[in-house]
């Protein structure tokens, strides 16, 4: 298991590497590995900033995640529809990448 400055870099890199093909605006983590509290079977939140994707890219894009991570993964992107509640949690634990 990682510390939270590791899953930040490793997101880093994601980001640098995949921003073009997934039009990734911001990314951040969230939720316990964003607190330091992840366990071993801890998800990985991710909040990301960015365009709206295709059906292949929909697939895709957590499927890269979780292979960088090596860990189940949960994508929430922006949008004018996210409950206010969800997204003010997220906007306190965020740490963008």
């Amino acid at each position: 298991m990682m510390a939270t400055d590791e899953y930040l870099q490793k997101l880093k890199q994601f980001k640098l590497q995949y921003a073009d093909e997934y039009g990734i605006e911001r990314i951040g983590i969230f939720g316990s590995v964003a607190r330091g509290e992840q366990t071993e079977n801890s998800d990985l939140d991710i909040y990301y900033e960015g365009k709206s994707l295709g059906l292949k890219s929909l697939v895709r894009f957590p499927a890269e995640l979780e292979k960088t991570f090596g860990m189940p993964v949960d994508v929430v992107r922006k949008h004018k529809n996210l409950r206010p509640s969800f997204l003010k949690r997220i906007m306190n634990e965020i740490v963008y990448a």
